[in-house]
């Protein structure tokens, strides 16, 4: 019985102490730096955009 129950309480306590991130050593790109420019890089230009569907009135979402 004894085995039994700590069975059941390690199977429920063991997957939420794997799924632990460490975003200190999580490094994140980082584009290059300069003065001259500060445009976003996904910017879209002309002829990018919504297609068939930017012609559509943006309503927010509920």
């Amino acid at each position: 019985m004894r085995f039994a129950l700590a069975a059941i309480v390690l199977s429920a306590i063991l997957p939420l102490s794997s799924c632990a991130t460490d975003e200190e050593k999580e490094q994140k790109p980082v584009g290059p730096q300069s003065s001259s420019s500060q445009i976003p890089w996904n910017k879209p230009i002309s002829g990018q955009g919504g297609g068939a569907f930017g012609a559509l009135p943006q309503q927010p979402r509920r």
